[in-house]
């Protein structure tokens, strides 16, 4: 079914979807809003800008470092990418499982790590999972390949 405009839509979704809710216009454009930004990460990712996209990063307004905005998307020089590989046990992935792996190797020291979950037990995947920030730089996880055994992640440093 076609319609002539987004506002259009938007009413129908609340008349025929969202008509349970307080606010059924406002209900539907968070669901139109969210469509959005799915299709959007994943035409980020098609492009090959997965590993420069960082999800929801507050930036500085008008170079006042007291007042930031969040935004969906943002776009982040590369600094350095990793491999690991963490077994594939049925258990959530977390940074702190992350970090551990790639700690092994890595000098990765001056990163804080954060308490996020690339994949929890539900299945429910995170991306551009950030596991770890530092002053001028953090670090975001993706899948690589889901295996059997194991799963490959790619790790990358952004500016």
């Amino acid at each position: 079914m076609a319609y002539e405009s987004v506002d259009k839509l938007q009413n129908a979704l609340g008349e025929k979807v969202f008509h349970y809710t307080k606010d059924k216009k406002k209900a539907a454009g968070r669901a139109l809003g969210t469509m959005v930004e799915i299709i959007t990460y994943y035409l980020l990712k098609t492009w090959g800008f997965n590993n420069s996209t960082s999800i929801e990063r507050g930036l500085v307004e008008y170079g006042n470092e007291d007042i930031s905005h969040n935004v969906e998307y943002s776009l982040h020089p590369i600094i350095k990418e990793y491999g690991v590989a963490i077994p594939n046990d049925g258990n959530s992935i977390t940074a702190a499982k992350i970090l551990k792996a790639l700690g092994e190797k890595n000098n990765i020291t001056k990163f804080d790590k954060k308490n996020n979950n690339l994949l929890d037990t539900h299945n429910v995947l995170r991306n551009a999972c950030t596991i770890g920030e530092s002053k001028d730089s953090f670090l975001l996880t993706s899948f690589k390949t889901i295996g059997q055994q194991e799963h490959e992640l790619l790790v990358f440093e952004q500016m």
